[in-house]
């Protein structure tokens, strides 16, 4: 039925593109690459550079790959398959992971030193979204490897909240933490720049109101806010559902016609998504999560001992099952138990809550549903 829809109203763009003698953008890569390949043009540039390789889609990969298939040309190319978050506009992420697939054989050179993030910071982005085999393995340095400064609020940190609504308040007190750590002295310097990053616009509602003196206060979804940075950010809605943090709104099929597949591992866009949030900050990063509906991320970076609770209440235990519901308590036929939020998915449950950092106990029980 899209098809059906969709064909008329190409042919119409087309004709309309032919009769104006235009051209639209993606035409202009393809024709170009066409030009180039066919030998109808000739380029005279020995040495082609290409910035954020990570976004390129094939269109742009072909142009490029055209634009150096002569002898004598070279290709420098800069990219971070661990930011490659543009796969909706068309990145395709092979372009970085295969690069000598596309380009051809030629060295390679690590850029391993950050000059913005905490040592701590780094090393917890790294390790989260490091876990996906279809990227490539590196480490990242930073040259700011002194121990993290609790008073000063560095490295990442948790604070569980009751509920959505409470998100405002957590954020006004980390700011107001903020201002008094400056007054004390813990942090140098007369202000500090905050970036609270959303997921989506609808997050800009979460901000507080005011904003206290010597911190200046920012709003930005994470897309928008890459390659930037702050002293600080925030990301502010870490939960789990549909419009929360991974998104879980599946893309529609018919984008299948048009963009490339995603890699298979859970999550893996999105957990490059977060990674960009985190590497953000230059000296703090700080995680708000509902207490019994917590983001999987935040359970995964819990169970792995990343970050640290600072809210007055701990997140919820997250399942060892699933590593993605957390335990809630529940009562059937035996009486109480402890099972898993995503319950039918995961049938994870327990006599004995097991504590994250604590090893689980050995017995456990499957219940049917009730």
């Amino acid at each position: 039925m899209f098809l059906d829809l969709y064909w008329p109203i190409h042919d119409a763009w087309q004709a309309r593109l032919l009769d104006g003698g235009f051209v639209d953008f993606e035409d202009m890569l393809v024709q170009a690459a066409d030009h180039l390949e066919s030998g109808r043009y000739v380029s005279p540039y020995r040495l082609v550079m290409v910035d954020e390789l990570q976004d390129a889609s094939r269109a742009r990969a072909r142009l490029t790959q055209a634009l150096v298939r002569q002898p004598g040309r070279h290709l420098l190319a800069v990219g971070d398959d661990w930011q490659s978050i543009n796969r909706f506009a068309g990145a395709d992420l092979s372009v970085v992971t295969r690069f000598h697939d596309h380009f051809g054989p030629g060295p390679t050179v690590h850029l391993t030193k950050t000059f913005r993030c905490h040592q701590s910071i780094s090393d917890t982005a790294a390790r989260f979204v490091g876990k996906n085999p279809d990227q490539l393995t590196k480490g990242v340095v930073s040259v700011n490897d002194r121990p993290v400064d609790p008073a000063a609020h560095e490295g990442v940190q948790l604070r569980s909240i009751p509920s959505a609504a409470e998100v405002p308040r957590a954020i006004g007190d980390f700011l107001d933490q903020l201002r008094d750590a400056i007054h004390e002295g813990h942090i140098t310097g007369d202000s500090v720049s905050v970036d609270v990053l959303g997921r989506y616009n609808q997050d800009r509602s979460l901000m507080p109101r005011v904003s206290p003196r010597g911190v200046r206060l920012a709003f930005r979804t994470i897309h928008s806010a890459k390659g930037l940075e702050a002293d600080y950010v925030v990301v502010p809605n870490l939960s789990a559902g549909s419009y929360a943090f991974p998104s879980r709104i599946a893309d529609d099929p018919v984008l299948a016609l048009a963009i490339t597949e995603g890699d298979s591992y859970p999550h893996a866009e999105e957990r490059r998504l977060f990674y960009v949030a985190l590497t953000r900050a230059r000296r703090g990063v700080l995680l708000i999560s509902p207490e019994h509906n917590p983001s999987p991320f935040v359970t995964e970076l819990i169970q792995d001992g990343l970050v640290q609770d600072v809210g007055p209440r701990p997140v919820a235990t997250p399942c060892p099952g699933c590593r993605v519901g957390v335990l809630r308590p529940r009562s059937g036929r035996t009486g109480h138990f402890w099972g898993c939020s995503t319950f039918p998915a995961c049938t994870y449950t327990s006599n004995t809550l097991p504590l994250a950092g604590v090893s689980l106990p050995t017995r456990t029980t499957q219940r049917p549903p009730f």
